[in-house]
């Protein structure tokens, strides 16, 4: 699930480029969109993440996901054989964290693990090829043809509002199951104590340091 929130992440706050077979249209309107959907001050996003295979939904997901510069937090829900379940991660610019309610993983690091969490999944800029559709409040763009022939998600359609060029859906297919990603909110400006640790929300857990 950890992994989730940093390809997320990385899609959403990749910065767009325009490849050689994107319209130029189509790269104008994804920079608009990236700077809709990020801001120094920082950004939190909030969406559903569905994950389903053929008529089967497999996960929903809650995720509720601040960044700020290296920094990070995404905080996590869903049921699970009728069970729910709470789970955060972050990173703070000097310790790595996992918690749930029962356990706290903690790393001391000042530098986030990136490729354990699967962070070289971009999205935008690793496609060669876009087709886009005017629809009457959004933009239909499915990008396709990765650059990378082993990427798992080969193709992703994303929604853009026309008022604000926010990210209203995102939908992709990995290694089978179709992922659909849905935003509904984003909110700017966050403050350095968001992106801190507070064990306070974890009275009973035992922590782990690793």
């Amino acid at each position: 699930m950890k992994k989730y929130f940093i390809i997320i992440l990385t899609a959403m706050m990749a910065l767009v480029s325009a490849q050689a077979q994107i319209p130029a249209e189509v790269a104008e309107i994804m920079k608009k969109s990236d700077a809709a959907m990020s801001s120094t001050n920082g950004v939190e996003i909030t969406m559903d993440m569905k994950t389903s295979l053929a008529f089967v939904t497999l996960t929903n997901i809650n995720i509720v996901m601040g960044s700020k510069d290296d920094r990070f937090k995404a905080l996590m829900s869903f049921s699970l054989l009728g069970t729910d379940i709470k789970m955060e991660s972050g990173f703070d610019g000097t310790q790595e964290w996992v918690a749930t309610k029962d356990t706290v993983y903690i790393t001391q690091t000042t530098t986030p693990d990136h490729d354990d969490n699967g962070a070289d999944l971009g999205i935008y800029k690793n496609y060669k090829k876009a087709k886009m559709k005017v629809k009457s409040d959004y933009y239909d763009i499915d990008f396709s043809d990765p650059i990378d022939k082993k990427s798992e998600a080969k193709s992703v359609n994303v929604k853009v509002s026309k008022s604000n060029y926010q990210i209203k859906e995102m939908k992709m297919s990995v290694k089978g199951a179709k992922v659909t990603i849905i935003i509904k909110k984003v909110k700017k400006g966050l403050s350095d104590n968001y992106f801190k640790l507070d064990m306070s929300k974890y009275p009973k857990a035992v922590v782990v340091n690793k």
